[in-house]
């Protein structure tokens, strides 16, 4: 009881910002009806077993996070609240990770104030209630980044595997993460012969995920919707990431209004 009340005590105010950070998702969490992708996951969710092993395989995102999704709806069934709850309990876990990553980089106080800022970001909170695999992408690949930065290689390793089988979006975070992999390895901090197994399982999972993934279903990628690329973009994402944008339109999307705050 009293490892309870110092735990507690030690961490009221990363508390009171999961607190903060889950009212604002469950606020809105069945404010709006499933959209497209959402109700695609819900009816896959609802087939046989055979039928849906063989979607996934010729679906041109990676299979993991709706292996992960079948197995939660075993246990809690399909419905809007089911379906959007799981990225939810994902969302509430990057909270956690932004703040354990902020206090190995920097202090508890700066990790208390990312941890808030993860908490009330419209983004985070608009993804955090979709169902689909962005909540969970975005909590591997900031746990993939803490693994780095504590030196858990085994786990770093094993992480970037799960971020390649999550969403191919990874493909554009691994550049930086592995960089920094190598810095390591060339300062001497890491030796050579160690880290070859760890770097020979990074090429052949980005091998497999090229050849068996990204290459095999061109067609099916349908990446007209992305914008072309563009320094005005730069601007955009900036205010994209801070106000958020309205997840549940199909094609491109739109950046918030201030009404977003409002309602």
């Amino acid at each position: 009881m009293k490892k309870n009340l110092r735990f507690i005590k030690t961490n009221a105010d990363l508390l009171i910002v999961l607190i903060i950070g889950l009212t604002l998702r469950l606020k809105i969490i069945l404010r709006d009806d499933l959209w497209y992708d959402e109700a695609f996951t819900g009816l896959l969710m609802r087939i046989p077993k055979d039928k849906f092993l063989e979607i996934i395989k010729n679906d041109p995102h990676p299979p993991l996070y709706m292996l992960i999704n079948k197995l939660w709806i075993l246990v809690f069934g399909v419905s809007d609240f089911s379906l959007r709850f799981l990225p939810l309990k994902f969302g509430i876990l990057t909270i956690i990770i932004v703040y354990l990553l902020t206090k190995k980089l920097f202090q508890k106080e700066t990790a208390v104030v990312a941890a808030f800022l993860a908490a009330i970001n419209p983004f985070l909170i608009g993804y955090s209630i979709e169902a689909r695999s962005y909540s969970f992408f975005g909590f591997i690949t900031a746990l993939t980044a803490y693994f780095l930065i504590t030196k858990h290689f085994n786990l770093f390793v094993l992480a970037l595997v799960v971020m390649l089988n999550t969403h191919f979006m990874s493909l554009t975070f691994m550049p930086v993460l592995l960089s920094y992999y190598v810095y390591l390895i060339f300062k001497g901090k890491l030796g050579w012969k160690k880290e070859i197994p760890r770097l020979a399982t990074i090429l052949i999972v980005l091998s497999v995920t090229y050849f068996f993934g990204i290459n095999n279903k061109p067609d099916s990628l349908n990446t007209e919707w992305i914008r072309r690329t563009s320094f005005k973009n730069i601007q955009r994402s900036i205010t994209a990431y801070s106000y958020g944008v309205k997840t549940k339109l199909a094609g491109k999307d739109e950046v918030n209004n201030l009404n977003f705050f409002v309602n």
